[in-house]
C-alpha cells in the first residue's frame, strides 16, 4: 500500500507532467544569474504567469525586495522523482509550517510549492526586469 505522501508526490508529478502553464519552474533573484541546475523551492508557472516582481515576492512569500533588481524564471530540465523532492504545502506555510513571527519567509499567499532536495537542471525561460511581468 502507498503512503499518503507518495500519493501526493505522485499527483504532482503527474501534473507537472502535462506541461505548459503546470510545469514546475523556479524564481532565483537576478544577482544569482540564470541557473544551470537549481535546488530549493518550486512552484508551478501557472502561479506567477503575467506577475509583475512584487507580486511574485508576494506569491511566493519571499522577503520584500529580494526580486526588486529582477529575477530569472527556471524551468527545470525534467520533471523530478518523487525521492527528488519534498512536500512543502502553500506558500502561505513558509516552509511547510505554521508562520513563526520574525522568521527569515513571511507567509505567501497561498500557492503550492514543493522543495527540491537535489539538483536538477534547468534553463532560463524569462529574465524578468524591474518593471515588468512575468
Amino acid at each position: 500500500m502507498k503512503s499518503p505522501e507518495l500519493i501526493l508526490k505522485e499527483l504532482a508529478i503527474e501534473k507537472w507532467s502535462k506541461g505548459g502553464l503546470e510545469r514546475p519552474v523556479k524564481v532565483v533573484a537576478l544577482h544569482r544569474g540564470p541557473l544551470t541546475a537549481v535546488r530549493g523551492y518550486i512552484t508551478q508557472e501557472k502561479n506567477i504567469k503575467g506577475q509583475p516582481l512584487r507580486e511574485i515576492e508576494s506569491r511566493l512569500g519571499l522577503p520584500v525586495g529580494a526580486l526588486a533588481a529582477g529575477a530569472h524564471v527556471m524551468a527545470l530540465n525534467r520533471v523530478p522523482r518523487a525521492h527528488e523532492f519534498e512536500l512543502r504545502s502553500y506558500t502561505n506555510l513558509p516552509g511547510g509550517r505554521p508562520y513563526q513571527p520574525g522568521g527569515q519567509y513571511p507567509p505567501g499567499s497561498g500557492v503550492p510549492q514543493w522543495e527540491l532536495t537535489v539538483d536538477i537542471p534547468s534553463t532560463p525561460l524569462k529574465t524578468v526586469r524591474p518593471g515588468q511581468c512575468y
